[in-house]
């Protein structure tokens, strides 16, 4: 349970509300019979009195008191509940001079008994009929209560959903509909404002993406004539300028159109158990080598995407090969480590998984993408890629998150 949550706030402060108006109602229903059982007291008083005078009970003053007279088969039944109540201490009568006050049942009694007089009366209402209006009182505060709960939960429901939109377009996937609500609370504007967004950006990026991709197409072209005529010129030393010049223009081609692919909120990855073995072999291929790759993974199994991981196995490869010898792949707990000999990076990581980091500092035909794809292909599989040097090998490891 988050106790940080709106819901869990709102649940403890309906609660605690429903819990005072309980206690409420309660104290009021105490206040209201213990004052009908003081005024019996004040009535016996005028009873007594007018018995004192006329030494005898009028009917129409009972009348007016609000009392009835109890038939005399059921005074003995009454006064013997009553006998035990004082013997239980259950219910302490009120008591004043002859006069004794106490419920039984549904009512409350008054019973007056002096050396010459024996009387039993009760309030002509019952308890519950006395309670009418603060009980109808209460369940109309108790339906309020519940209907203002009910209100701000059905309205705040919809935030849970704007949640799972949320986190879903966090990883790719845009809201099917432009509009999140029809109510006008602050909640669907918030939700409209959102889904609006998310659309337009949508739009954006399919059509950064067409941009893009002609670009590659309408370059791609151009780069691959270049390269046949440069294989028609007779000067060898302007032949392999013009070589090299068109080959780093394609390579800075591909390494864009890898980039575009994999930062594209349309990629869907296939996440499946894999061999890494498979993987490696897979790298292999992207890089045209025939000779094997020296690891010891055997049937190891990762929970990757086949595509992408191999062509982050394929950068890191290609980086090891570029930038030292004795490539090894080794498999251990929740790692996967791609050691070389060479020297240490003379800058921290974070700035070689940044686009174009390498700049003018470049030692091979790369354009700082390699390990940029790689860091981005890691994130979307949960893992995180690390650096570090031992003093003879440099080490890339893939490692879960």
């Amino acid at each position: 349970m988050n106790i940080h949550s709106i819901f869990f706030k709102l649940n403890v402060l309906f609660l605690l509300a429903l819990l005072t108006a309980v206690l409420a109602g309660w104290l009021t229903a105490m206040h209201i019979i213990k004052r009908n059982q003081t005024d019996l007291l004040l009535k016996s008083r005028l009873i007594l009195r007018e018995y004192r005078h006329q030494f005898r009970i009028p009917e129409s003053l009972i009348h007016e008191l609000g009392l009835v007279r109890v038939a005399p088969s059921r005074v003995d039944a009454l006064l013997h509940i009553f006998q035990q109540n004082i013997r239980r201490h259950r219910i302490k009568p009120l008591h004043v001079g002859g006069a004794h006050v106490f419920p039984a049942r549904t009512y409350t009694y008054l019973l007056l008994r002096t050396k010459r007089i024996k009387l039993l009366l009760r309030q002509r209402e019952s308890f519950w009929a006395q309670l009418r209006a603060p009980l109808s009182i209460f369940g109309g505060l108790l339906g309020f209560l519940l209907l203002i709960y009910w209100l701000l939960r059905r309205a705040l429901l919809p935030i849970r959903r704007l949640q799972q939109d949320i986190i879903r377009y966090g990883e790719g996937q845009c809201p099917e509909a432009e509009i999140f609500s029809q109510y006008q609370d602050e909640i669907a504007e918030v939700g409209n404002a959102f889904y609006a967004s998310a659309h337009q950006t949508r739009r954006l990026i399919q059509s950064r993406q067409l941009f893009v991709r002609n670009i590659f197409h309408e370059l791609n072209t151009p780069v691959t004539k270049g390269k046949i005529l440069a294989e028609l010129v007779e000067d060898p030393k302007t032949q392999s300028m013009l070589d090299s010049i068109f080959s780093r223009l394609a390579s800075l081609l591909k390494e864009l159109a890898q980039m575009e692919q994999i930062t594209s909120q349309d990629t869907r990855l296939s996440l499946k158990p894999v061999r890494i073995l498979d993987v490696i072999d897979q790298a292999r291929d992207l890089l045209y080598l025939d000779e094997p790759i020296p690891t010891d993974a055997t049937d190891e199994v990762i929970e990757a995407d086949f595509a992408t991981m191999a062509l982050a196995f394929k950068n890191l490869i290609d980086n090891a090969r570029k930038y030292g010898t004795d490539l090894f792949i080794h498999v251990g707990e929740n790692t996967l480590e791609f050691r070389s000999k060479g020297a240490p990076l003379p800058r921290p990581l974070a700035t070689y998984i940044e686009p174009f980091a390498q700049g003018e500092n470049s030692q091979s035909d790369g354009f700082g993408l390699g390990l940029y794809i790689v860091d981005q292909i890691a994130r979307k599989h949960h893992l995180v890629l690390h650096y570090h040097h031992d003093g003879h090998h440099n080490i890339f490891s893939l490692k879960k998150s």
